[in-house]
């Protein structure tokens, strides 16, 4: 990362507890620009549940496909989730 650049070879991280999250494509990134194609299958919405207000909680998994694109000073992207 010397030159602020950072490249991620496709990977999948599973969960024993359920849930994949995949990188569909090489993930290459820097403050400047980047891009990653997630695909997240059956991740369980417990794991948010540290990050609620009190007395909140979420059921159930997630499953969606992202497609996140930046540059410095703009960003888009496109999820799509599946239900």
């Amino acid at each position: 990362m010397a030159n602020g650049q950072a490249s991620l070879s496709s990977f999948c991280l599973r969960r024993e507890q359920g849930g994949v999250v995949c990188s569909e494509q090489e993930i290459s990134a820097s403050a400047q620009q980047g891009n990653a194609v997630l695909s997240l299958r059956e991740v369980p919405m417990e794991m948010l549940e540290p990050f609620l207000p009190e007395n909140w909680q979420l059921t159930g998994d997630t499953t969606a496909d992202l497609d996140a694109n930046w540059r410095q000073g703009a960003r888009s992207g496109r999820p799509i989730y599946r239900y």
